[in-house]
């Protein structure tokens, strides 16, 4: 096996799904844009992860992914690739539930070694009364 290189992130998202079409192309579903809201605590939410990153070789390489918060315990990924010729790798994680004992902090951290790990994501759990009352972000098109 090769030796661990250095995995360069450049996107990262928190949604609900991940579906991959025939031309290659990820469809990610119910994105959390913000904090993630629950309608009551306990609250059990389906994640998925979707990285996007950049390799410094060809070599195929393993992430460990550790997933923890709000509350006690954390559960772990490891996810296996192969970098495109340009080095870049795109990791859509399968979907999981986690519990979200209580308010807080979900995190999720990498790691090339399961010795040092880095934070990537931080998303705040909260109570959310009415899940549907936020207004619908309209967006201009380009001029």
């Amino acid at each position: 096996m090769a030796k661990p290189q250095h995995f360069n992130i450049i996107n990262r998202i928190v949604c609900e799904e991940i579906r991959q079409e025939k031309s290659n192309k990820f469809i990610l579903l119910g994105v959390f844009s913000g904090d993630i809201l629950v309608e009551k605590f306990p609250a059990d939410v389906p994640l998925s992860l979707f990285l996007e990153g950049k390799v410094d070789s060809q070599d195929e390489g393993v992430l460990h992914i550790r997933f923890s918060g709000p509350g006690d315990g954390s559960a772990l990924m490891s996810v296996h690739y192969k970098p495109h010729e340009s080095g870049l790798v795109a990791l859509p994680t399968p979907r999981f539930t986690v519990t979200m004992e209580k308010p807080g902090t979900f995190k999720v951290e990498l790691s090339e070694d399961q010795k040092t790990w880095e934070t990537v994501v931080e998303k705040e759990v909260i109570l959310g009364h009415d899940l549907w009352a936020l207004a619908p972000i309209v967006m201009q098109p380009p001029s």
